[in-house]
């Protein structure tokens, strides 16, 4: 592994929904997929660790800086998150930590990587601001939440949360410049097991229903929708002059 002729991206959250669909174009586009989640992944080298726990956010770090010393090219952090219930403060607290600190972990835990991976292995350290030609990339998937608020004034805290997610993005991406690109993608509602399942928890009523009128589109996204974007986020040769930058994907329902 050590001797990677691919580049390699991490997707964490790469199970289902968006992580599964981006981590199933990106190999299709040639990369060397890493499908980190709790549950088995059909897509690239899965290995499962449960990212919501302390000691397998370690031994995920802990592996990666193992077998993939020479370096990655890119992260995705895709971890889902929701808040069901305000009053309840493990939830909150788990919100919190999900959208922020654990992104926060893994971005310094594997900012050496990022670092190898924007260049060839034989370049001199102290030559990176010159001679830069490529840079490694972090995506993390937000929500339009933290821009618009949540429907109908309902989640307050999840969007403060994803507020929250992008501030620290945007802090970040200006310490980790030139070398590592940082963007985020506020995406809007998008149809996938978690998401279906959170509208039957607060309604009986069809889940098409509860889309209707409210994209311009007249639909919601598709883990797909998504996973195009990510892919040119994370691609160098794509996007190589974005950073700090957030891109919204909602079907044109934040212009409602």
């Amino acid at each position: 592994m050590k001797n990677q002729e691919k580049r390699t991206i991490v997707v964490m959250g790469a199970s289902r929904g968006i992580g599964h669909a981006s981590a199933k174009l990106l190999t299709e586009q040639g990369f060397n997929i890493i499908s980190i989640s709790r549950s088995p992944s059909d897509v690239g080298i899965s290995m499962q660790f449960d990212l919501y726990r302390q000691k397998d956010r370690e031994k995920c770090i802990t592996y990666l800086q193992r077998e993939y010393s020479n370096g990655i090219y890119g992260i995705l952090y895709c971890l889902g998150s929701y808040l069901y219930d305000e009053e309840n403060i493990e939830e909150v607290e788990h919100l919190w930590q999900t959208n922020v600190v654990y992104l926060h972990t893994f971005i310094t835990g594997l900012k050496n990587l990022l670092e190898k991976g924007a260049f060839p292995f034989n370049m001199e350290p102290n030559r990176y601001k010159t001679t830069l030609k490529k840079t490694s990339s972090i995506v993390a998937v937000a929500s339009i939440d933290s821009i618009k608020g949540g429907a109908n004034g309902r989640n307050p805290l999840y969007a403060a949360a994803k507020g929250a997610q992008v501030s620290y993005l945007r802090r970040i991406s200006v310490s980790l410049s030139p070398i590592i690109r940082v963007n985020w993608i506020h995406a809007g509602f998008v149809m996938t097991s978690f998401t279906k399942d959170h509208i039957l928890y607060y309604t009986n009523r069809d889940f098409k229903d509860q889309i209707d009128n409210k994209t311009l589109l007249n639909r919601a996204g598709a883990p797909t929708d998504i996973a195009a974007l990510c892919s040119f986020l994370l691609d160098h040769e794509k996007s190589g002059w974005i950073t700090g930058s957030g891109i919204v994907i909602d079907g044109g329902a934040s212009v409602r």
